[in-house]
């Protein structure tokens, strides 16, 4: 499983679709913000295949930067643990987060047994994934910093030179910048401005 640290977000949907053993399964993957999301989802693929046999799906969901995925799956009817759950770890297998995957299935007449239904739902989340345009999401994290007048050019080159987003600086009534980076990197930004100002720097981290 990648780091949910790191997370991957659908930037564009997915689909594919496989036919094993004449059933035919179609999967797609959406992004999804919430599970109001996720319901009309849900809603929209089983208008769109009112005849398919099973419509299971996998979901990851998190609010912010920092939060708990959330995470829930369905076999619709399926052999417990043969449709949902392998759909779910195709999600978690690529990282990613506040994302939906549906797999449809239309039974062909012959049964693939539990390791061949694994197999076909993973097979066909899976493939969902690859046709998609996935973005990497780097948590990020702010910070306030103030300092005295006689100590603004050294963090404006510490900030220059470590490549910190600025969202806002002010001189009234004191210098205060308020930067954005990658939370990863909060430790050594500390560091690095601690050095550049001998210490004299106050840090405060904000809530996004």
């Amino acid at each position: 499983m990648m780091d949910d640290r790191r997370a991957h977000v659908v930037t564009e949907t997915g689909t594919a679709e496989i036919v094993d053993r004449k059933s035919r399964f179609c999967a797609t993957l959406w992004a999804v913000e919430d599970e109001r999301a996720v319901a009309r989802r849900l809603d929209t693929i089983r208008a769109e295949h009112p005849k398919a046999t099973h419509h299971v799906y996998a979901w990851r969901l998190r609010a912010s930067d920092g939060d708990p995925i959330a995470q829930r799956c369905h076999d619709d009817g399926e052999p417990g643990g043969t449709a949902g759950r392998p759909v779910l770890q195709q999600l978690e297998a690529h990282g990613l987060v506040n994302a939906l995957c549906v797999v449809v299935r239309y039974f062909g007449g012959v049964k693939l047994g539990a390791g061949g239904l694994v197999r076909a739902y993973a097979r066909t989340a899976g493939a969902a994934i690859a046709a998609a345009t996935l973005e990497l999401r780097v948590p990020l994290a702010r910070m306030r910093l103030r300092v005295a007048f006689d100590q603004v050019s050294a963090v404006e080159a510490a900030i220059a030179r470590a490549g910190f987003a600025v969202l806002e600086r002010s001189f009234e009534p004191e210098p205060v910048w308020r930067i954005e980076l990658p939370r990863s990197e909060l430790a050594g930004a500390r560091r690095q401005l601690r050095e550049a100002t001998a210490g004299r720097i106050e840090f405060t981290e904000e809530s996004r």
